[in-house]
């Protein structure tokens, strides 16, 4: 549980860990991690939040909803992508596993 970082809150060789960010952090690095779960407390800083990930599995981040309820919303980091070339370039999309 923290307050607020600077730039990136890293969590690196995990598992089944609980990480929970109580004001700000920019950026959440997440690498080599099976099983995480990442609470963001408030709203308004949920569209300044990047997830950079890597190796990792069972990622999930809970958030507050847009409504004034005070629901919680939880949320799978994707893990899984496909990747195909088209015109010289590849191309990489999330999996319809994640579709909803």
């Amino acid at each position: 549980v923290f307050e607020s970082v600077l730039a990136t809150c890293e969590i690196v060789n995990s598992k089944s860990v609980k990480v929970q960010c109580n004001e700000n952090a920019p950026t959440l690095s997440i690498d080599k991690t099976d099983g995480i779960t990442i609470y963001i407390m408030k709203r308004d800083v949920i569209k300044n939040v990047k997830f950079v990930t890597a190796k990792s599995s069972e990622m999930n981040v809970s958030f507050p909803s847009a409504d004034a309820e005070g629901d919680f919303i939880e949320s799978a980091l994707p893990e899984q992508y496909v990747h195909i070339i088209e015109k010289d370039k590849v191309s990489t999309s999330v999996s319809d596993l994640y579709s909803h």
